[in-house]
């Protein structure tokens, strides 16, 4: 699958927000589990995800792949 990555012009200048998409992107692949590779992301980030760190990334991607690839819903046959 893959991975898209938008990042807010809050966080200020080019560099800075490339840095920032760098970090989620290497967070997200570090992260993904098996079934995200048949499956196309789009992580939007704001301005509060400047202030997280890379494992911190780790941590917040981990749980949402842990809550999107959940149990299905019951009657999804």
């Amino acid at each position: 699958g893959r991975i898209g990555i938008g990042v807010s012009r809050q966080l200020g200048s080019h560099a800075r927000r490339n840095r920032v998409r760098r970090q989620v992107r290497e967070a997200a692949i570090a992260t993904a589990p098996g079934p995200a590779q048949y499956l196309d992301w789009v992580i939007i980030v704001g301005k509060a995800g400047e202030a997280k760190t890379f494992e911190e990334w780790k941590q917040v991607l981990a749980t949402l792949w842990a809550v999107a690839s959940g149990p299905p819903e019951s009657g999804a046959e």
